[in-house]
């Protein structure tokens, strides 16, 4: 199916089976080749680790030519670091970020104390992880290194993604530069174009408020 396209990549790489879970069950599908995620910022990166970590391989595209640095300062929840450290990024991120010791939130009328975080230190005891400040190049450079590093083929630039075909057994991804991809299945990360939504379903083509 070219669709007057360059002819649809299909791979052959299978995912393996995961270990099985308490109740003899599998805690990873068994996937006919990788899965397909589009668009490589934080979103599709954490997906495509994730993945990764479950033994699914992935293609994750990207439509710019290089990775940039972009975006500022983003605070890290000690329940987000839980899943960094999780997935394997958590340590190297905390050598580059700033601790916060303690937040406050403030009225934007008034400007009076709302709700005061808990105490210096205790975020560690608490909740298994710290409370950070970093920069957002930092966080996608460390996800983008990981994935890359389990599988170098992983991360596709230069894919700006047009629109895709589905049926019951596979995903048919299209791209701008007339490439094509067949996988099991898709992820849409394609951040505030949303183009993988909105090309999924007529119903998923009425817009989001505040989009």
């Amino acid at each position: 199916m070219t669709r007057g396209r360059n002819a649809v990549t299909r791979n052959s790489q299978r995912s393996r089976p995961s270990p099985a879970t308490g109740n003899g069950q599998p805690d990873a599908q068994y996937l006919d080749g990788p899965v397909a995620i589009i668009g490589a910022g934080i979103g599709g990166l954490t997906a495509a680790l994730s993945l990764q970590h479950s033994g699914v391989p992935v293609r994750v595209f990207e439509q710019a030519k290089a990775f940039r640095e972009a975006g500022a300062g983003v605070t890290i929840t000690p329940n987000a670091m839980n899943v960094l450290n999780f997935l394997g990024v958590g340590s190297a991120l905390a050598e580059q970020a700033g601790e916060t010791l303690r937040y406050f939130v403030r009225s934007a009328v008034g400007g009076h104390e709302l709700e005061r975080g808990p105490d210096p230190g205790s975020f560690v005891t608490e909740f298994g992880a710290p409370y950070c400040n970093i920069h957002r190049a930092d966080i996608h450079s460390a996800l983008a290194d990981s994935v890359s590093r389990n599988d170098p083929d992983a991360i596709l630039l230069d894919h700006r993604f047009d629109d895709l075909e589905q049926d019951d057994d596979k995903v048919v991804a299209h791209f701008s530069n007339r490439t094509a991809f067949e996988a099991p299945a898709l992820i849409g990360a394609d951040a505030e174009h949303q183009q993988s939504a909105m090309s999924s379903s007529p119903a998923s083509r009425r817009p989001i408020p505040g989009t």
